[in-house]
């Protein structure tokens, strides 16, 4: 019984420095460096910071959907960086085009993130094979859901033409590129991890 208590509370410690580790890299890349780069005036910098602060963000959704146990603990993951790309103007689009957004950015979030959460809830061991159906899934749930989102507003003439031909590219091809790098390094800090204690052994 003393035994099982000492894995339980172990269990719950390792899950709660998790949790820390990945809200302080979000609230880093979502809001400090952002914060700290707002009057930068490289271009490239200015059109091109989604695919630098997205794959990144899809790596601790995939990563909370492997590794947290609660899916409340979930929740500030799938929420914060919208919030923040929103507050903050980091997509160059105005605030309340990206409001109408949002549900569907949150729902995308959720899909790959409990794309995994469901695929490695119990398993103890995982293939590579395993985690790239797994991520292929979870990718094209979170594109279909932001992007038929978007569809479904431009059809109600939510967005002016400018503003809708920016969020085609923002809310499909690139939601797909920033998923699979995320899938990618998702992978890699997984494997070099074997996180613990629902090891994943993954080959």
């Amino acid at each position: 019984m003393r035994e099982l208590t000492a894995t339980r509370k172990s269990a719950a410690a390792t899950e709660v420095i998790s949790i820390t580790i990945v809200l302080g890299i979000l609230l880093l890349l979502t809001f400090v460096i952002p914060l700290a780069t707002q009057n930068v005036s490289n271009s490239w910098y200015k059109n091109n910071n989604q695919y630098l602060i997205g794959p990144v963000v899809n790596t601790m959704l995939i990563y909370s959907g492997v590794r947290f146990k609660k899916v409340y603990n979930m929740m500030a993951v799938i929420m914060l960086p919208s919030l923040s790309a929103i507050s903050l103007y980091l997509l160059g689009v105005n605030a309340i085009f990206l409001l109408y957004m949002v549900a569907f950015i949150w729902l995308g979030n959720a899909a790959i993130s409990l794309s995994f959460r469901l695929s490695f809830r119990k398993a103890n061991t995982a293939g590579s094979v395993r985690y790239g159906v797994t991520a292929v899934i979870g990718i094209l749930a979170k594109a279909a859901l932001i992007f038929g989102g978007f569809l479904v507003l431009k059809d109600f003439n939510v967005f002016p033409t400018p503003v809708a031909e920016k969020l085609s590219v923002m809310m499909g091809v690139t939601q797909l590129i920033t998923a699979a790098i995320g899938a990618v390094i998702a992978f890699i800090v997984i494997k070099a991890l074997r996180t613990s204690p629902r090891s994943l052994n993954i080959k």
